[in-house]
């Protein structure tokens, strides 16, 4: 779980890991958590709009 946060924060360019990467990571990663959250609408895609915006790739808050 760290290692997928983890990646995610780096494939970001993120400096530190946080509660969004490990979200982020839940939502790669099969299994049940994964599909409890996309039960819910939130898959990565979704994670990433809006911690990212749709287009630009940035952060939207810090």
């Amino acid at each position: 779980m760290l290692a997928g946060a983890l990646r995610v924060a780096l494939a970001h360019h993120d400096r530190r890991i946080g509660d969004e990467h490990l979200l982020l990571a839940l939502t790669v990663r099969p299994g049940v958590p994964a599909e409890v959250l996309a039960d819910h609408g939130v898959t990565h895609a979704s994670v990433t709009r809006v911690l990212y915006g749709p287009d630009t790739g940035e952060a939207r808050a810090s």
